[in-house]
């Protein structure tokens, strides 16, 4: 059997103003790096045979978090990266429908098929991780005790990994958060969805917070995610 742990990169500046960011290759924010402390130290006690990571800043800044306390190779792929959106990377949702009315019509009436102008569609997004998924499975699953595999990506690439494991509503309201985990299971007799953009980690956690102090300790502390998983 193989476990996914797919983590979302920290919050952007990009995030915080509701702009897209798609291939646009943002750091993270004074925010988005605390939470990839916490993300990192509360998956400390799982120990992952490999990370994989979109190659994109927000990703791999993440990625490296993670592996503070991890001794297992770090690999970059191009597939989990985000959905190209071509001219629509940042802007918000009002410009874009503003600039591109042929596209915002065409994707009301179809989001998985409309083509960002100059990008990709959510299909085109789909085909890549899963064929990115698939090798990863396929090496993993050749372990003869089976692997745990993190993989740091991007809101787009975690729809696209639940829809994999047949999720009918592949997220849930609003997406998943910045730095959330969510867990997954895989075999020969197919998937299992454990949990989905857990965040309990980052609990107490603020923007100030992130500034450094006192006020950035997360209240009690994150609890292992192996204990958590023990306790499923």
């Amino acid at each position: 059997m193989v476990t996914f742990y797919v983590i979302r990169h920290g919050e952007t500046d990009m995030n915080k103003g509701g702009l897209f960011q798609g291939q646009f290759d943002a750091p993270l924010s004074n925010l988005g790096r605390k939470q990839a402390e916490l993300v990192g130290e509360a998956l400390s006690r799982v120990k992952f045979d490999v990370v994989y990571s979109s190659d994109l800043s927000r990703a791999a800044e993440t990625a490296r978090a993670i592996m503070k306390h991890q001794t297992c190779p770090l690999i970059f792929d191009r597939r989990l990266r985000e959905i190209n959106g071509g001219q629509t990377q940042g802007l918000s949702r009002e410009e874009v429908a503003l600039k591109f009315p042929e596209f915002d019509r065409a994707y009301r009436e179809d989001p998985v098929n409309a083509r960002r102008p100059g990008g990709e569609s959510f299909a085109d997004l789909r085909e890549r991780v899963s064929r990115a998924i698939d090798d990863i499975y396929a090496w993993s699953s050749s372990r003869r005790d089976g692997a745990t595999v993190a993989i740091v990506g991007h809101g787009g690439v975690i729809r696209c990994v639940l829809l994999e494991a047949g999720a009918k509503s592949p997220l849930p309201q609003g997406g998943v958060g910045n730095c959330s985990v969510t867990v997954l299971e895989r075999d020969a007799g197919g998937w299992r969805i454990v949990r989905v953009g857990d965040e309990s980690h980052l609990e107490g956690l603020t923007d100030a917070a992130a500034m450094g102090g006192e006020a950035s300790q997360v209240s009690g502390g994150a609890r292992p995610w192996d204990e958590r998983l023990q306790r499923r």
